[in-house]
């Protein structure tokens, strides 16, 4: 039986999944309209399993995040991971050369999205 409690809790869930895919296609089209590329329309998918707060697919338009962290995030952490991994999709189209994950040039799109470049 689901409690008043569970509803909230579910109801807040959907409210962070509906807003997270929201910040995703918003991020996607500013960065394609600051570095003049075309990333596509993202998948956005939701885990639990992991202590990771998300990942970018170098192979497929899709990013995932993990619903728990997500959830328990501030607002601004929360922020700075969905640009981290959509800054991802930036580099694997703007530097297709790029050696390292988080190197230089991931960082420098990072300043460009306004984001901190670090790790979330």
């Amino acid at each position: 039986m689901i409690t008043p409690s569970d509803e909230r809790l579910l109801l807040e869930m959907l409210m962070n999944k509906e807003t997270c895919i929201r910040l995703v296609e918003e991020i996607r089209i500013k960065a394609n309209a600051k570095f003049g590329i075309n990333i596509p329309q993202l998948e956005v998918e939701f885990f639990e399993k992991s202590t990771t707060a998300g990942l970018a697919f170098r192979s497929q338009p899709k990013v995932s995040f993990n619903k728990i962290i997500m959830m328990n995030e501030s607002d601004e952490s929360f922020l700075q991971t969905i640009i981290h991994e959509v800054v991802h999709h930036v580099v694997y189209r703007r530097y297709p050369y790029a050696k390292q994950a988080h190197g230089p040039e991931f960082k420098y799109a990072m300043k460009v999205m306004g984001a901190e470049p670090k790790r979330y």
